[in-house]
């Protein structure tokens, strides 16, 4: 542990010196075409998901969960980002462990947390906060350092090499230059790519992540664009989804209406203007969009959509889902209490959901399903 201190202390200060550096690239593009089916209601997990775990997190005196934004785990723990700003540690049985530093304006503090992961150069978890990342003792919370940033970026990825930042596309009413930044580690020098459009400058937002670690590679989706790019040390178009009719690719289309109206406009005319929670093995893809999920055949290239997942376990549908920072193509989907009461009182629930629902009651937290991609 005190080797990985010293180095993290060494890391930061390199960062320090030439955080201000710059370094432009070009975009290498090479992409692979895979096109979109009809979109249907309801699809099972069973086939695209083998199921890791099943946990109720814990409300504590100390703790108490509130509305989930991230997720991030190790082999024995889950770290959760809850709205409120707090980061909670919880073991793979739901029980609260500690909380993972605090909130404030202090050094070692953060204010204004969007992301959390775990960095696999220490084990570290790492807490994106207003122009900072800051790193702590995964055993017990404790702070250990923090890189200072120059921008104030949305949502990170972290390699051994590199730290990777997706970035605000219109941080001052302007498309932004870039909405990748890539740093590197050792020299601190900064590549941006991807610059933003008056496509991006819009107010609608989704907590679905747009930058997510599969496979060791890193990906990268945003509003608008029916593209997934690949990001390692440089970033290349690595998918693009075909079917243009069923995605709305301009501002254009999203002037107007409200949020809630142009949402169900989408959804009534079956368009996507959002790709997130991307992963892709050497088998299969899953990523979700504003109509639902999509999941598809690596090798014939098709993409299945649906309005909503089921789980094949419990024969009920999952909720929210949560990309899980720290892991390779691994996702947690919520299961409401209600639901589950409502399904149980229907006389519609299989002998594991009456199982489950013994130990819940009014107060519980919502049930996280621990799936793996298959």
């Amino acid at each position: 542990m005190k080797t990985s201190y010293f180095v993290g202390i060494v890391v930061m200060i390199i960062l320090s010196c030439f955080l201000s550096c710059t370094s432009d690239k070009k975009i290498e593009l090479s992409h692979q075409v895979y096109e979109l089916s009809e979109i249907e209601s309801m699809v099972s997990t069973d086939g695209i998901f083998d199921e890791i775990n099943v946990f109720t997190p814990k409300n504590t005196d100390d703790a108490i969960l509130g509305n989930v934004r991230k997720i991030a785990a190790d082999n024995s723990t889950y770290f959760i980002l809850c709205i409120n700003g707090s980061v909670l540690a919880f073991d793979y049985s739901g029980n609260y462990k500690y909380k993972v530093g605090r909130v404030g304006n202090g050094p070692g503090e953060y204010s204004r947390p969007h992301d959390i992961t775990i960095d696999p150069a220490t084990g570290y978890v790492a807490v994106l906060d207003f122009k900072k990342i800051l790193f702590y003792d995964p055993f017990d919370g404790t702070f250990s350092h923090d890189i200072k940033l120059d921008v104030n970026a949305k949502e990170m990825s972290l390699d051994d090499s590199h730290i990777i930042l997706s970035c605000p596309p219109c941080p001052n009413g302007r498309p932004a230059d870039s909405e990748i930044l890539i740093i590197d580690r050792k020299t601190g020098i900064k590549s941006g790519y991807l610059p933003a459009s008056n496509n991006n400058c819009t107010s609608l937002d989704f907590p679905n992540r747009e930058l997510n670690t599969s496979n060791n590679r890193t990906f990268f989706s945003r509003k608008f664009d029916n593209r997934i790019y690949m990001v390692n040390d440089t970033v290349a178009e690595a998918i693009e989804i075909t079917d243009k009719s069923n995605f709305i690719t301009s501002t254009d289309n999203a002037t107007g209406p409200k949020l809630i109206e142009f949402m169900q406009k989408c959804h009534e005319d079956n368009k996507i203007f959002f790709i997130g929670d991307f992963m892709k093995n050497d088998s299969n893809i899953f990523f979700s969009t504003n109509l639902g999920y999509v999941i598809g055949d690596v090798s014939d290239k098709q993409l299945n959509q649906c309005h909503a997942l089921k789980s094949s376990r419990f024969d009920i549908v999952l909720s929210s889902c949560y990309v899980i920072n720290g892991r390779n193509n691994e996702i947690i989907f919520t299961i409401y209490p209600q639901s589950v009461y409502n399904t149980i009182q229907a006389g519609l629930a299989n002998s594991d959901l009456i199982t489950l629902g013994k130990d819940l009651d009014e107060e519980s937290n919502p049930i996280m399903v621990h799936y793996k991609l298959r």
